[in-house]
């Protein structure tokens, strides 16, 4: 198991009520082994196994739940 932590930069996560959604669908994704996410910085704090998901894959499941990541090119259009 490779583990590796990755801070994201959210868009639009400004309450605790926000962050629920994000919470539990990464959380139940294999390979995530836990995330959390701040939403007085808007920042996730996601830890998963390098062998299994990417960082790509969670990115891409945070932006299918409705809500935005800082710097991919879903959000500059």
């Amino acid at each position: 198991m490779a583990k590796r932590r990755e801070v994201i930069q959210l868009i639009g996560i400004d309450c605790y009520v926000c962050k629920i959604p994000i919470e539990k669908t990464i959380g139940t994704m294999k390979g995530v082994i836990g995330i959390h996410i701040n939403p007085l910085t808007s920042k996730a704090l996601v830890e998963y196994d390098t062998d299994i998901i990417d960082l790509p894959a969670i990115k891409k499941a945070i932006l299918k739940a409705g809500y935005k990541v800082m710097g991919t090119p879903e959000n500059m259009m």
